[in-house]
C-alpha cells in the first residue's frame, strides 16, 4: 500500500531504473561466443569474416552502368539501408552527375560520408512511390524473382 501525497505537494518521481550488464554480457561486449567464436553483431567467427570481407569488397568495387528507367536491386551483402527489402527492385531515377556526401547517419540507415550518386524510387510500404539517394556500387540490375 503506498502512502498518500499531502495535498498542494508534487507526486515524488520514481527514478528511472538502470540496468547494469556484466562487461561478459555477449550483445554488448562484441566477445566472441564461447561455442562458436562468432561475435554477436555478424555471428561469424574471425576465420569466416576474414574469408567474406574480400568478397564482399570485390563486389562492391564491382560497378555497372545503370540508366534512367532501369530496374536495380541490392548487390547481396551490401544492404545498408532499410529500404528497399532484398531482391526488391527499385528504378533508377537519376544518376547523380555530383555525388552528394552523407553528411550525418539517417533514420534509414546508410553510412556516414557514403558518397550517394543515384537517386532511385521505390514503393514504400503505404504504396507510395517515393525517391532516396544512395550509393550505386551497392547496387546491380534486377534480373527478376
Amino acid at each position: 500500500m503506498s502512502a498518500a501525497i499531502p495535498s498542494g505537494t508534487a507526486s515524488p518521481m520514481t527514478p528511472a531504473r538502470r540496468i547494469i550488464f556484466p562487461p561478459s554480457f555477449p550483445f554488448l561486449s562484441g566477445t566472441p561466443s564461447a561455442a562458436t567464436g562468432a561475435t554477436p553483431a555478424t555471428g561469424l567467427s574471425p576465420a569466416e569474416t576474414a574469408a567474406v570481407l574480400p568478397l564482399r569488397f570485390a563486389s562492391y568495387n564491382t560497378q555497372h552502368e545503370f540508366h534512367v528507367g532501369q530496374l536495380v536491386r541490392w548487390k547481396e551483402g551490401l544492404k545498408n539501408r532499410v529500404r528497399p527489402d532484398y531482391k526488391q527492385p527499385a528504378i533508377v531515377v537519376e544518376i547523380l552527375a555530383e555525388p552528394a556526401i552523407q553528411p550525418l547517419p539517417d533514420s534509414l540507415g546508410g553510412d556516414v560520408r557514403e558518397k550517394l550518386d543515384v537517386v532511385l524510387g521505390i514503393i514504400t510500404e503505404e504504396q507510395l512511390f517515393s525517391f532516396f539517394h544512395f550509393d550505386k556500387k551497392r547496387f546491380e540490375p534486377y534480373i527478376g524473382p
